[in-house]
């Protein structure tokens, strides 16, 4: 039954340079998922740093609101008749 099948092969020349082209891609996969490996590291050591308070972004306290009442960060809202 298979023996009834015809199947398109293309030319030497050409199976060659589909090869070819299948391999730099390939290598240019593999390039990509190194860079993507350093990028992912380079984050969790950035995000593990950030959450030690070993660094800190410049100017982050006056932009980012306090989680209580909406307060900026070190700032405490005045309460009128306490003293």
């Amino acid at each position: 039954m298979i023996e009834n099948i015809e199947l398109a092969v293309p030319a030497s020349k050409e199976q060659t340079h589909i090869a070819t082209i299948l391999s730099d891609m390939d290598a240019e996969i593999t390039v990509l998922e190194s860079k993507l490996t350093k990028a992912q590291q380079i984050k969790q050591g950035l995000m593990q740093n950030l959450l030690t308070g070993r660094m800190r972004l410049i100017g982050a306290e006056a932009s980012a609101p306090n989680s209580v009442g909406g307060h900026r960060a070190g700032l405490k809202p005045h309460l009128q008749g306490a003293n």
